[in-house]
């Protein structure tokens, strides 16, 4: 009963909504059911908690509020890629001078807050959701080790916001990258899984 076959999409990439549409249009007429898209919470609130507004005042849902729009129109399902915290959310770690790396917040109630607005935002449009991705590299945790204890943690803290205010939401684990590493920079999907 499922949407059968997702693909990856960076919608939030391209400025033009024309073009945004477009692309939806031909992922759905190529028989894909659902999106996986980045919700990119560093763009979203880049000044602060609550605070939704870009570099020239712009509100910066904008543009996602028009890809969640385009595929709710075209019946894309949407699984909602939460991560990239922005600066003020992670003391001692600037997002834009790595743009390849991330890391965890420092405070995950403020990851969970943001998770769960966006939920209420989304609500009856976006259901399924994950939290982080690839957590089994070393450049997730901003260049320290994998923590599979603390992924848990961040995944029961995040998770539990959005199901406060969606009780029927999916929360999904993060995509893990395939590697047969031991540690300590990266560690295999498998040992990471074990340990999670």
């Amino acid at each position: 009963d499922g949407p059968g076959i997702g693909a990856n999409t960076f919608l939030h990439r391209e400025p033009d909504p024309a073009k945004v549409r477009r692309e939806l249009e031909v992922l759905r007429g190529s028989g894909i059911g659902l999106i996986r898209q980045e919700f990119q919470w560093a763009e979203i609130e880049p000044l602060g908690p609550g605070r939704h507004l870009g570099a020239h005042g712009e509100d910066t849902w904008a543009k996602y509020d028009r890809i969640v729009a385009a595929a709710t129109a075209l019946d894309l399902q949407i699984l909602a890629r939460l991560d990239r915290p922005p600066a003020w959310a992670t003391p001692g770690f600037d997002p834009a001078t790595n743009p390849r790396v991330q890391t965890p917040p420092a405070d995950l109630d403020q990851f969970a807050r943001f998770a769960a607005e966006l939920a209420r935002r989304y609500q009856g449009r976006v259901n399924t959701f994950q939290i982080w991705n690839e957590p089994n590299l070393h450049g997730e945790w901003g260049g320290r080790p994998p923590d599979p204890a603390a992924y848990l943690e961040m995944v029961r803290t995040v998770g539990s916001a959005i199901r406060s205010v969606n009780p029927d939401a999916v929360i999904v684990l993060a995509g893990l990258a395939p590697t047969i590493e031991t540690g300590p920079d990266n560690l295999s999907d498998i040992l990471f899984l074990r340990r999670l």
